[in-house]
């Protein structure tokens, strides 16, 4: 079987697993690796749907990178 990789993976707000429980649940999906592309663009509806407050471009990428690192 070949091995898929996701190209569109979101952070979604609010983050509740770990890199390594993401990782996890990835591969029991039978994902074998893909692009995390961060949190979803200002304008989505989900950071109302979470109660939290929109992040700046700055924090969402700092976010990405501290999640990956």
């Amino acid at each position: 079987m070949n091995t898929i990789y996701d190209g569109h993976i979101h952070l979604m707000p609010p983050m509740k697993d770990t890199p390594e429980v993401f990782a996890e649940k990835a591969e029991s999906a039978g994902i074998g690796g893909g692009m995390i592309i961060g949190f979803p663009p200002a304008e989505s509806v989900l950071y109302k749907a979470a109660d939290m407050p929109v992040p700046s471009n700055d924090e969402r990428i700092a976010e990405l990178l501290d999640y990956c690192s």
